[in-house]
């Protein structure tokens, strides 16, 4: 996808050996870093289903691993943002 070549192209700039891989984030290996963007939690059948994604990223990251999510909120009513 354009964002893994993107991510590969900025490490070779900065001459970093990284590999970017896409996992189930139920079921994650052991990795040194997690990232979860754009909602990706969200899509998740509910409750339970995040609960136990969020507790894949903390069993899987090494001693010195990070992980890092975003959430955004979304509003329907457009009258709040003005």
């Amino acid at each position: 996808a354009a964002v893994f070549a993107q991510a590969r192209k900025e490490a070779r700039s900065r001459e970093l050996e990284m590999t970017f891989k896409v996992a189930d984030m139920r079921q994650c290996a052991q990795t040194h870093g997690v990232l979860s963007t754009d909602n990706s939690l969200l899509h998740l059948s509910g409750d339970n289903e995040i609960g136990v994604a969020l507790q894949s990223f903390y069993q899987c990251l090494r001693q010195d691993g990070v992980a890092i999510v975003s959430l955004g909120v979304y509003l329907e009513d457009e009258e709040i943002w003005q």
